[in-house]
C-alpha cells in the first residue's frame, strides 16, 4: 500500500504535493476513496482521521469550523 503522507525524496508527501496542486481535488480524493481500503474495515475511521488532518494540516489557510444549527 501507498501512504499518502509519507515523505518522499524531495521532502514532500504526495498528499502535501496534491494539496498545493489542488486542494479541492484533495478533498474529492478522499471523499471518494472513503469507500475503499485502506479507507473500508476495521482500521477505516483511523485511516480518514490520519488522512484528513494531514489535509487540514497541508491546506493553506484551513481552520477548525464547527457546523452550525441550521436556521429556521
Amino acid at each position: 500500500m501507498f501512504d499518502l503522507v509519507v515523505q518522499l525524496g524531495d521532502g514532500a508527501s504526495p498528499l502535501e504535493v496534491l494539496v498545493r496542486h489542488d486542494a479541492a481535488g484533495a478533498v474529492r480524493l478522499l471523499e471518494q476513496s472513503a469507500r475503499e481500503p485502506p479507507f473500508a474495515g476495521p482500521l477505516a475511521k483511523q485511516n480518514r482521521l490520519r488522512v484528513a488532518r494531514a489535509l487540514l494540516a497541508l491546506t493553506p489557510g484551513a481552520r477548525y469550523m464547527p457546523r452550525s444549527a441550521p436556521s429556521c
